[in-house]
């Protein structure tokens, strides 16, 4: 997730819902806002380096895809698919084109992100083979990857942190 989140009444991380991924961060003052192409936070690596003129180590490629091109507007906006997954709450999601896979615990949604920004409505039923189709997505992007373990320390929001997380009674979750 970008940056830009916390612009979008989201946060910047902790969590894959009504998140950021809808627009690319730019640095104030550039001129480079406005354009639509869909980022996340662990492209921000190749973007910096990119516009330093700053190649990563050959050993080390950073996550994601340099954009700076089609910020700068030397590459049209392509499509693309991001996903992403974070140990707190059992998050995981997927963006293809205006549709969104979230899971949060043992819920899981799809969301049109063009026509409901605040992703409210959950198209699951409405929408199955889209549904299946980026969950199977993700499942096999994340098998790519070494497993989330209890071992793995995360950040995760709670009431304590931020306000909009609001629940009655802490004790349900463990707090």
């Amino acid at each position: 997730m970008t940056t830009t989140a916390l612009i979008h009444g989201s946060t910047p991380s902790a969590i894959a819902h009504r998140g950021g991924e809808r627009r690319p961060a730019a640095p104030a003052g550039t001129g480079l806002g406005g354009n639509t192409l869909a980022q996340i936070m662990e492209e921000n690596c190749s973007d910096m380096l990119a516009a330093a003129g700053v190649a990563p180590h050959a050993d080390y490629p950073p996550d994601g895809e340099n954009i700076l091109p089609v910020l700068l507007g030397d590459a049209p906006a392509h499509p693309r698919t991001l996903f992403w997954r974070y140990k707190a709450q059992r998050q995981r999601a997927v963006r293809e084109g205006r549709y969104k896979y979230l899971r949060i615990n043992d819920n899981e949604f799809l969301f049109d992100v063009e026509d409901d920004t605040l992703e409210r409505a959950n198209l699951r039923d409405k929408h199955p083979e889209v549904f299946e189709r980026l969950r199977a997505a993700w499942e096999q992007w994340n098998a790519q990857f070494l497993p989330i373990t209890d071992e793995v320390i995360t950040h995760g929001l709670s009431p304590d942190i931020q306000a909009d997380r609001y629940v009655p009674d802490l004790a349900e979750r463990g707090m």
